[in-house]
């Protein structure tokens, strides 16, 4: 309301002018507008009362103070309606405001079975299936004319959209119908109706909706009617056939047994998993029942089968969330059971990003009573792959004369009087999968002078070795670090009986070692008949500890050791020990 308007100024009981058993009002406010003028609003009433927001509001502009009197309960016309008068007190106006005709339907929905057969397809017997509908009108006071047209659209399947409709009318293959007939007391048709194939949604029932309207030509004499507009739409559902039982609620009872081929999947050797999964229905029909498997990242799906299903149809739904969907059934009949075999592969191992192989299994029905059925299948994923470790030495020997004719084989280069030594390791990976750590144990003989009556120690400068990466950068995780022995213990040289005091070729006896996987350095094509060899062991050594972080498949990494031998120092040594071989060991481990 506003201010000044004098919302109330006048009341009057209309009586009941919609014919719905309720009395109605009228509420005038004569000075409510912005150009002086007026306006009575009209309440409906219910059983809780008068019903706000108004349902009609009149307004008369160029009746200045309308609404300042009105009258009710009476029929102006004699059609059988109660009107209105308004007076208007600045123009000494009264006003007649006649009642339309309010019109109520009433509309009756049969068919012929119970619930529509799956079977009444468009193939099938053109009576499988028919609709009937009456309407009625419900108001003695009004006598339809030929003037009044009633118009009403039949929708079936009301719920869904148009690419998923279930029902449609035989004769024009519709899923809607729209008809215009004269009002009448009763109007009754019958339609033909059919099922669409492959219907999935076999639960849910169909709503039948339908909406009318009602014209009529002007006649200056007459108020036209109208429709109730609580009464111009109606709905009717209709089940469909299901099998279950007598209250037509399935109750399912869905069960799920999984195994796998292989049970470990082996890198470079497995490249196909085979998945069977079995499911068992042992209560009623289970509607639209689906199984969805999501692979993990780096297996591919490849096909699907069955032995209890025809036509078994699976797809893979999306791509980036590599979920594999199968129609199990609709339904899924009781006490029966479904195989399913999934066949995956492998095409690209790197990508893999877990350990084990997960694939998570789903199982889902439309029933009401359904719940997610859920199942995992792990494979853990075996991985050896095949590393080579090879040493080159620069140079491969060098001789050195000495008076006693003692020759030294050993890696060396020359650097004025000293050598140095250059060792190059390679390790490659030959597959068939990537090497994730390895630990590669390397020891050089020290060579201490003080054997030779000699202070200094004849092999110094010698540094960390370098890692380099031959196919791709240097990973961070690459290192390597001094390794230091907490105890020794020298062990006797083969073949030989142990003496009291150990000389110092013997400090060199090569460690006890089931797989070495470095030989000794390729020596010089000169055969030796006498050398004696010089072994690393123990504290005469120094030990290096390597950790390589991941070597793809193919890839190769180097390790690089330099040190420089006393060339002067060790030539001035005089020995009886004839020929010398000094041999380097090295170990790989990888995890």
């Amino acid at each position: 309301t506003r201010e000044g308007g004098r919302f109330g100024h006048a009341i009057t009981n209309l009586g009941d002018i919609d014919k719905d058993g309720y009395n109605d009002v009228a509420i005038s406010m004569p000075f409510g507008h912005q150009n002086s003028s007026n306006t009575v609003y009209i309440y409906r009433g219910s059983k809780d009362g008068l019903i706000i927001p108004p349902t009609q509001i009149l307004q008369k502009p160029s009746l200045k103070g309308f609404g300042w009197a009105i009258q009710g309960q009476f029929d102006y016309d004699n059609n059988g309606y109660l009107d209105l008068a308004v007076s208007s007190i600045h123009s000494e106006t009264v006003a007649i405001i006649l009642s339309r005709p309010v019109l109520r339907l009433q509309t009756k929905l049969s068919h012929s079975s119970s619930t529509i057969p799956l079977n009444c397809t468009l193939r099938s017997d053109d009576a499988c299936f028919v609709l009937s509908i009456c309407i009625y009108l419900v108001d003695n006071n009004y006598k339809p004319s030929k003037r009044d047209t009633l118009t009403y659209e039949i929708q079936l399947d009301k719920d869904k959209n148009q690419a998923d409709k279930r029902l449609y009318f035989r004769e024009s293959y519709k899923p809607s119908k729209k008809r215009q007939l004269r009002l009448a007391d009763r109007v009754c048709h019958d339609y033909s109706l059919y099922m669409k194939d492959d219907v999935s949604d076999k639960l849910k029932p169909i709503r039948i909706h339908m909406e009318y309207t009602l014209s009529s030509k002007s006649d200056p004499n007459l108020v036209p009617p109208m429709l109730d507009p609580a009464n111009s739409s109606f709905s009717y559902n209709i089940p469909i056939q299901k099998d279950c039982g007598p209250d037509d609620i399935c109750i399912s009872n869905l069960n799920i047994s999984t195994t796998k081929s292989p049970n470990i999947y082996k890198v470079g050797l497995t490249k196909k998993i085979l998945l069977n999964i079995n499911v068992t229905n042992t209560g009623e029909n289970a509607y639209d029942t689906k199984c969805f498997i999501q692979l993990p990242t780096g297996v591919e799906y490849v096909s699907a089968n069955s032995s209890s299903i025809r036509n078994l149809y699976c797809n893979l739904m999306k791509q980036s969330d590599r979920i594999i969907v199968c129609q199990l059934g609709n339904p899924l009949l009781a006490n029966t059971n479904v195989s399913l075999q999934i066949h995956t592969a492998v095409n690209n191992y790197s990508v893999i990003q877990s350990d084990p192989l997960i694939f998570h299994i789903n199982v889902t029905s439309d029933n009401p009573d359904s719940k997610k059925l859920s199942a995992e299948i792990s494979i853990p994923i075996y991985s050896t792959p095949e590393l080579v470790l090879s040493g080159v030495a620069k140079p491969e020997q060098i001789a050195t004369d000495t008076s006693d004719n003692v020759l030294v084989r050993y890696a060396s280069s020359s650097k004025t009087n000293d050598l140095e030594i250059i060792h190059t390791y390679t390790l490659h990976n030959r597959g068939p999968s990537d090497a994730k750590r390895t630990e590669i144990k390397l020891m050089w003989p020290m060579l201490p002078s003080v054997a030779f009556d000699q202070r200094s120690p004849l092999l110094y400068g010698i540094d960390l070795p370098n890692i380099i990466r031959v196919s791709d950068p240097k990973a961070n995780k690459d290192r390597c670090h001094i390794y230091h022995s907490s105890s020794y213990q020298a062990p006797l040289i083969e073949n030989e009986p142990k003496p009291q005091q150990q000389s110092f070729l013997e400090k060199f006896r090569p460690p006890i070692t089931n797989n070495p996987i470095l030989q000794e350095l390729p020596t010089s094509d000169r055969p030796v008949e006498s050398s004696t060899p010089i072994f690393c062991h123990g504290p005469l050594c120094k030990t290096f500890i390597c950790y390589i972080d991941t070597l793809p498949i193919g890839h190769s990494v180097l390790i690089q050791l330099k040190a420089t031998l006393r060339h002067n120092q060790f030539q001035s040594v005089r020995s009886n020990t004839g020929d010398m071989k000094v041999e380097f060991f090295g170990r790989c481990f990888f995890y």
